[in-house]
């Protein structure tokens, strides 16, 4: 069974968590708008279960309006994002994280591609650049990610799942 003591975030209400990489926090504006322009919050909501926005130096990563705890295992060639639709406690969560490793996993559509390093993963109304505890901060190797989901169902707990399978950069 995975180890319990994970750091989870929550968006604080209905709305979408985003995963940026540390060095482009200060371009995610959050709901704070400039001008005419849409908040990047407003453009978050419309990415839909899952998907890439851009900002100003590269793209952000968008997961879904459940207001669902959500954490970050770490994993050869990449790692999988948890979001604990049921369970007791966190322990159930990721038992059904482990009993749900063979399932089928869905592709998603979505590629991810990053510089790589740290990459903080908050609710998508806070302002990138401005600190805060409630993040989940993860290492991510350069390169693509090709991302599956699968809806991980153990009876008494259940996560949705989203799995990172690194792709190196390409060799010129």
């Amino acid at each position: 069974m995975a180890e319990a003591s994970h750091v989870w975030v929550c968006p604080r209400g209905p709305g979408p968590l985003v995963m940026v990489r540390k060095a482009l926090l200060a371009s995610w504006r959050g709901v704070n708008a400039s001008g005419t322009d849409r908040s990047d919050y407003a453009r978050a909501c419309g990415a839909g279960e899952i998907g890439a926005i851009e900002v100003k130096g590269g793209t952000v990563l968008v997961f879904g309006d459940d207001p669902l705890r959500t954490t970050w295992i770490a994993r050869p060639r990449g790692g999988v994002l948890v979001r604990w639709v049921t369970a007791k406690d966190e322990a159930g969560a990721l038992a059904a994280l482990d009993a749900g490793a063979d399932s089928t996993w869905m592709p998603t559509g979505c590629t991810f591609s990053t510089a790589g390093g740290e990459h903080q993963l908050f609710d998508a109304a806070e302002v990138g650049a401005e600190p805060s505890d409630e993040r989940v901060k993860l290492e991510l190797l350069a390169g693509e990610y090709d991302i599956a989901t699968a809806v991980l169902d153990r009876g008494d707990a259940t996560v949705i799942a989203y799995r990172f399978l690194w792709r190196p950069p390409a060799r010129r």
